[in-house]
């Protein structure tokens, strides 16, 4: 398999994730404007709580795919097809149990779930573990531009369909239009990337041997990421529980900001991995990673200290006077911008040896 060009893969990704923060912010305060503080909480706690639900689902295996596939690239297919069919099984058989167990779902997920809201929070979660199981794919096949279109074309249809649900639905239930707007464009997404997958030849079965061995990878690193999940998302769940729907959807907002520079560290994080997982010299694999996270750290000093001055004014214009007590959150927040960026890069690190046991350690040790 072709060598990995790391300055080539962060130029073109984080120039198509640059498009994707701008898409990624004006989604944000679309829905902000169309849902209100009260409807904007209630959606961020299910986009949250969903996204718990698929990365359990998932045991980390997607974040073994490019691993896996430096290592195994002709085993590539064997992970089309099981991405593929739990896919399906998933969808199936979720809607069965929250449709027949609807008022033990609402309860444990402390949510008055309708049925209709019930088929659109397990269309979330299998369509956005599917999406991310195809950008890692993709990422080990080392077809940066493919994933990258992937990746801005849901959130180029994503924001459309906001806009266009903000300028011509001004009736009904605007939460339903906010969820089936996103599983959408997802939805599209996902046909754009088995469009592009052309195989060959397809295996005719699947190698279960392989795939057990990608859990057995996947597990160590599902371990560490619900960990770092629990870190930077377990907030949402607590400020709904102790306070209420409005709140969440304030702290939501600066959650969003710090969220938007998690995802850059993520970028950068992720080719950085698969250009780790080539180098076979202990050395150079820790000169790399320390020179990227001296780039980031400059980077993120210049973000923050941007939203330091223009934050509260910038809030009340694009947001509205109800959303700015979230530049006093972020504030609070600007220490965590840094602590998952910069552990995102180690962890990252760590994982390109083999995803040793101390990926879990560490950030278990931060939780505790």
């Amino acid at each position: 398999m072709a060598g990995i060009n790391l300055k080539k893969n962060i130029l073109m990704g984080g120039s198509f994730r640059a498009i994707i923060m701008i898409f990624s912010f004006f989604c944000s305060l679309i829905t902000a404007r169309y849902l209100g503080v009260e409807l904007k909480g209630e959606y961020s706690y299910l986009v949250t709580v969903g996204g718990f639900l698929w990365m359990i689902l998932d045991l980390g295996v997607y974040r073994s795919y490019p691993y896996l596939i430096r290592k195994y690239p002709d085993k590539i297919y064997n992970l089309f097809k099981w991405a593929t069919l739990t896919f399906i099984l998933e969808a199936i058989i979720l809607s069965a149990l929250g449709i027949s167990l609807l008022k033990v779902w609402s309860k444990i997920l402390d949510y008055n779930f309708k049925p209709e809201y019930m088929l659109l929070f397990i269309g979330y979660i299998t369509l956005s573990k599917y999406f991310m199981q195809m950008q890692s794919i993709y990422l080990g096949m080392n077809k940066i531009l493919i994933q990258s279109l992937g990746d801005i074309l849901n959130s180029g249809l994503c924001l459309l369909f906001f806009l266009l649900a903000f300028i011509f639905i001004k009736n009904g239930d605007r939460l339903s239009v906010i969820f089936i707007a996103t599983l959408m464009a997802v939805g599209i997404a996902i046909i754009y990337f088995l469009i592009n997958s052309k195989p060959r030849t397809l295996p005719k079965g699947l190698n279960f041997k392989f795939i057990t061995s990608a859990y057995s990878y996947g597990i160590r690193v599902f371990l560490s990421s619900i960990i770092i999940m629990l870190l930077i998302r377990v907030d949402i769940v607590l400020i709904k529980r102790m306070l209420g729907f409005r709140e969440v959807g304030i702290y939501s907002i600066a959650a969003h900001i710090v969220d938007m520079l998690q995802v850059a560290s993520n970028l950068v994080g992720g080719y950085l991995f698969v250009k780790l997982s080539d180098t076979e010299d202990d050395f150079t694999k820790w000169q790399l990673m320390k020179k990227i996270m001296m780039l980031f750290g400059a980077f993120l000093t210049v973000a923050n200290l941007a939203f330091v001055f223009l934050g509260k004014l910038l809030l009340r214009i694009l947001y509205g006077i109800d959303f700015v007590p979230a530049y006093g959150v972020y504030l609070w927040l600007i220490p965590a911008s840094y602590g998952l960026s910069f552990g995102s890069f180690f962890n990252n690190y760590l994982n390109s040896k083999g995803f040793p046991p101390i990926t879990i350690l560490i950030p278990a040790i931060s939780l505790g």
